[in-house]
């Protein structure tokens, strides 16, 4: 799932851009002239630093390439050239995301400290009923009418007052263990909500991320099952949300944990396909009702007419099996052109609505029925 516009103003300091430009020219000199690879990235990665309104090429570069950056520096024992990319690669992260780790695991000792301060903090807040913590919604559109569907539940921290990235504190909730607290607690909250917009809008659906730390809790569905039942909202309003990499885990406990939510009728989608290393076989092997095709494929089908095309026939196959289809990560009117084409469902990014805070969402959903 995607929270970020493309067009957002990004912005890196000028010390920065200096140390990436001649970190690679100096690395440049040392590489193998049959290395035509990394001399071609090194090449490209100097002029992008010529070029500053290039930003999302550069961090982009600087995440997909950086381990192999790393790995000429040690195969040509640059010491210096290896502490400078690590150092690179933490700045970048910590000064655009808040994210002290690099691409490598690199931590400084200042951010560690730092990272030690927010655990406590988190430990405190969950303990003091998630404290801090609290659930934005964005809004799902229909493709055709471009009217509000379904909403998507997106956890938000505040530490010190300050709002932490989503993936660095879920990074922390996971590695702590308290993932499973908080995503009953958010499962809770988005139930609520739900329950406060079916009067307005009956055929509204909420939708839920469902993390694999989830799935090792045995009594999860049971807890789904109490909760529903506490706030009287029907199960068939309910879309469970779940990546490819959840599916590659305990297969049993994954299908236990499928069946049991398909015998409650919560909808079941299948995140970000279309990332990484989608497979289309787990769309035939666990049964889902709706497949969200991630911003990656959205962007792949801008380039070229075979593309769209075969994002089209696609979108066409999920719409043959039976499944609902949702692109999401929808931001410019050119992607909507583009979409407009295929028999997608429905629709969710920036282009329609940005994340909003519940009171907000509710008070827009009483506004679109008077």
């Amino acid at each position: 799932m995607l929270e970020t516009e493309s067009n957002e103003p990004y912005y890196f300091y000028d010390d920065l851009f200096h140390h990436t430009f001649h970190c690679s020219n100096a690395l440049k000199q040392q590489v193998e002239v049959s290395d035509t690879n990394s001399l071609g990235f090194l090449d490209q990665l100097a002029n992008w630093m010529l070029k500053k309104e290039e930003f999302i090429e550069y961090k982009q570069a600087v995440f997909l390439q950086g381990e192999h950056i790393l790995n000429l520096c040690f195969q040509l024992q640059n010491k210096k050239g290896k502490i400078q990319w690590m150092e690179l690669y933490g700045q970048v992260r910590y000064e655009e995301f808040g994210n002290p780790y690099d691409v490598i695991g690199y931590v400084s000792p200042k951010k560690e400290r730092q990272l030690d301060k927010m655990n406590l903090q988190m430990q405190e807040d969950i303990l003091h009923s998630m404290q801090n913590f609290r659930i934005q919604v964005q809004p799902i559109v229909d493709c055709k009418t471009h009217s509000i569907v379904a909403a998507e539940t997106l956890l938000r921290w505040k530490y010190l007052d300050e709002e932490v990235p989503p993936f660095l504190f879920i990074d922390m909730l996971e590695k702590q263990g308290w993932i499973a607290t908080a995503g009953r607690w958010v499962f809770e909250q988005a139930v609520c909500v739900c329950k406060k917009i079916l009067p307005y809008h009956p055929e509204f659906f909420m939708s839920i991320n469902v993390s694999l730390h989830q799935l090792q809790d045995q009594t999860f569905l049971i807890f789904i099952q109490d909760c529903l039942k506490k706030y009287t909202v029907p199960a068939k309003n309910i879309i469970l949300e779940f990546t490819e990499s959840f599916m590659d885990t305990n297969e049993k406990r994954v299908r236990t944990f499928i069946e049991g939510c398909q015998s409650m009728h919560i909808q079941l989608a299948i995140d970000d396909f279309g990332t990484g290393y989608s497979s289309i076989v787990n769309v035939f092997k666990y049964k889902s009702d709706i497949v969200k095709i991630d911003r990656d494929l959205l962007l792949e089908m801008e380039k070229s007419k075979e593309q769209r095309n075969f994002g089209i026939s696609l979108i066409q196959t999920f719409t043959t099996l039976g499944k609902k289809v949702i692109v999401e990560g929808m931001e410019t009117q050119s992607q909507l052109d583009c979409i407009s084409q295929s028999s997608c469902d429905w629709l969710q990014g920036y282009y329609f609505y940005k994340p909003m805070e519940v009171s907000e969402f509710i008070s827009h959903i009483a506004s679109c029925i008077e």
